[in-house]
């Protein structure tokens, strides 16, 4: 701070010079932060842009979604899903029930739906 004039008569001048010394100083502050954050935008703008590519991917992923945003078909063998999943007692015991039913059925389909990883619970 620098004080240029200093009257007894007058205190309004030593506050008008005070106010614009600081208000100088604010700006050069804002214009320095201004640039450094100019700086580190442009630096980090390719590794950011990675960044979110990858973000976006593992979403994709987690969610069971391909490149179109449709579900992806499951990678494993159904049987071996059904066997991790303890499923297959309970498949065999609808297919004797089937058999047994005066309804014939021609065809069963069953269809091993990948469930995304943030719906699964603790026990799968």
């Amino acid at each position: 701070m620098h004080i240029q004039i200093l009257r007894l008569e007058s205190p309004l001048e030593l506050v008008t010079t005070i106010l614009a010394a600081s208000a100088a100083a604010s700006s050069v502050l804002m214009t320095l932060w201004l640039a450094i954050q100019l700086i580190e935008k442009i630096s980090n703008f390719g590794l950011t842009r990675r960044k979110l590519a990858l973000e976006i991917r593992k979403l994709e992923r987690d969610l069971g979604l391909g490149e179109n945003g449709n579900p992806t078909p499951p990678t494993q063998d159904p049987i071996e899903a059904f066997s991790r999943r303890d499923a297959v007692p309970y498949i065999d015991a609808l297919t004797k029930r089937l058999a047994k039913s005066p309804v014939v059925v021609k065809e069963v389909r069953f269809d091993v739906i990948q469930i995304p990883k943030h719906q699964q619970s603790d026990t799968d």
